[in-house]
């Protein structure tokens, strides 16, 4: 299993979530946030910390109504990445996965369709 919350699986996790909220009505401000955030990264959550002062976006408490599909190397499903807000501020993400092995990292932004 590969360690959580290495500098690598970091970065792999921002990847990633930057997928998610970049074409969102609100992205470049979820963006923004993003970009300054403390990540806590787990292999299938994240707990997102904005910088004090952050813009806050326009978008309801709760997860984004983006659609988020993680699929295999062959097209295959494996889940779903859900991106949480709380009073304008990006503060967590999850790695919902539907396979019968839980992931041991977060998934490559290639893997990730957005519609």
């Amino acid at each position: 299993m590969i360690p959580a919350d290495t500098p690598a699986q970091t970065e792999d996790a921002r990847r990633t979530i930057e997928v998610v909220v970049r074409d969102d009505p609100q992205g470049q401000a979820l963006l923004a946030q993003l970009h300054d955030a403390e990540l806590s990264v787990a292999p299938s959550e994240v707990t997102i910390r904005p910088q004090p002062g952050a813009a806050r976006a326009e978008v309801p408490d709760g997860p984004l109504d983006t659609v988020a599909v993680v699929t295999d190397d062959r097209g295959g499903h494996c889940g779903e990445i859900l991106v949480w807000v709380d009073s304008g501020l990006l503060s967590s993400a999850e790695y919902a996965w539907v396979t019968d092995e839980p992931p041991t990292s977060w998934p490559d932004p290639g893997h990730v369709r957005v519609g």
